[in-house]
């Protein structure tokens, strides 16, 4: 008997600060799906899973130099890099965020000679904070005051300078470009055995998450990109449903009427009589949908979309509880007729003539 696939987390290794191995099966699986889940997995890890990186940095003290004046190709008295290598050794600095968003960091005061590194960067909250403390940045060669303020943003891939938001836009700030890849590696491996082959994962992450969060995010991505195909397909449902209805009506306004009958029983249903979860029925309660008749007609996927606090999963868990409940009342209605139909075709024997019970019985001759 086949089992249902399972992943396995197999190895786990952190080979450095910024430098996070793990190792993964899953199996069993027919020919075939190996290949189909591993290039899906490793396309959706490399260019779907976001990463916190700095995106906008204002210099608000550097030493004596007047930052009115400032350019990307600036030098700064007292600091061995320009601008553009602060900026892009910014680039490089690895943040870990318990959630994704948009969050302020700053360096204060620093008022020796030396290497100023990630250490001295003072996160907001403790949402955030720097994967590797030793990360280089600048270095100070005469005594001198350095402030900064920059932003963290949770993003994938490559971007402008001008595609995301910054917290009160101000002069001589520089929005970053920069690529933003926090899965540094990922290779799979195929072993068959018989008719059935196991599929073997390896993922390297630089630090911003583990490779096991990797893998979930990954998931919830590849589970998103098929939720608008559930939901048309449940839709198409509904619509082929209705179709057979209004074609069994057949335009009869008698026959029109029952079939209101029967689903005018849904006004008088609750949604706490209905198979959803504490935190959909809230969100409907919300909403003014309040009634299985409501479910009905107000619940659409398009209605349900703009709907706050529902999300993609819970608009599939609304839409087969619409499907469900639809059959159910049209099944309820055909056992009603039926039942009906047959106490009518059941007619009861007359009483027999008590007169005919005197008469003597009839001579078989």
């Amino acid at each position: 008997m086949r089992t249902t696939p399972r992943w396995e987390y197999l190895e786990s290794q952190i080979q450095g600060k910024r430098n996070y191995y793990g190792r993964f099966s899953l199996s069993t699986l027919k020919r075939g799906q190996g290949t189909t889940i591993g290039f899906l997995i490793r396309r959706i890890l490399l260019a779907e899973v976001l990463g916190p990186s700095v995106t906008y940095v204002k210099f608000e003290k550097l030493n004596r130099f007047k930052t009115d004046d400032l350019h990307e190709f600036s030098t700064i008295p007292g600091i061995q890099e320009s601008i553009h290598e602060i900026i892009m050794n910014l680039q490089q600095i690895v943040f870990r965020t318990k959630t994704k968003g948009l969050y302020e960091a700053k360096i204060m005061k620093i008022e020796s000679i030396g290497k100023v590194t990630a250490k001295h960067i003072v996160t907001q909250n403790n949402d955030i904070s720097v994967v590797d403390p030793d990360q280089y940045l600048f270095t100070l060669t005469e005594l001198g005051t350095v402030m900064m303020r920059f932003e963290v943003t949770s993003n994938r891939g490559y971007y402008t300078s001008e595609s995301w938001p910054i917290i009160n836009p101000e002069r001589n700030g520089f929005g970053i470009s920069i690529g933003t890849f926090p899965i540094e590696n990922v290779n799979f491996s195929i072993v068959e055995h018989g008719d059935q082959e196991s599929l073997f994962l390896e993922i390297s992450t630089n630090g911003s998450l583990t490779p096991k969060e990797a893998l979930l995010e990954a998931s919830k991505h590849v589970i998103n990109l098929f939720n608008p195909f559930t939901l048309e397909l449940l839709d198409a449902d509904m619509n082929l449903y209705q179709a057979e209805v209004d074609q069994q009506l057949g335009g009869f306004q008698s026959e029109r009427n029952r079939f209101d009958t029967t689903f005018g029983i849904a006004k008088y249903i609750g949604l706490e009589q209905l198979d959803l979860s504490p935190r959909i029925y809230n969100c409907l309660i919300r909403h003014n949908v309040k009634t299985a008749w409501d479910l009905l007609n107000k619940a659409t996927a398009t209605n349900l979309q703009k709907m706050d606090g529902i999300t993609e999963r819970d608009i599939v868990a609304i839409q087969t509880v619409r499907y469900n409940l639809s059959i159910g009342l049209a099944l309820q209605n055909f056992r009603v007729e039926f039942n009906s139909g047959e106490e009518t075709g059941s007619k009861e024997k007359p009483p027999s003539d008590p007169e005919d019970d005197k008469k003597p019985p009839s001579d078989p001759e």
